[in-house]
């Protein structure tokens, strides 16, 4: 067997500064209580106006996804394949 190699001119990039500090200043990254996310996921499974959007609807995780939201909320589901 022969070997050849191929020459490139990929080179990796420069990784980024952030630190692992967020870098999107309107996100709130800090985790919080069980208490506030149960009244927010209630208020967004309440929203009719709530818009969920599921990829890989069509088989496995994603349909289960599906299967639970038509079960729950009452916004609209975006079911893609």
């Amino acid at each position: 067997s022969s070997s050849s190699k191929v020459a490139s001119s990929f080179e990796a990039p420069e990784p980024p500064k952030s630190q692992g500090q967020p870098v999107f200043p309107d996100i709130n990254f800090q985790p919080s209580s069980p208490e506030d996310e149960s009244i927010a996921a209630i208020k967004r499974n309440a929203d009719q106006e709530a818009v969920f959007v599921v990829n890989g609807s069509n088989r496995g995780i994603g349909l289960q996804f599906v299967h639970s939201l038509l079960e729950r909320t009452k916004g609209k589901i975006i079911a893609c394949c």
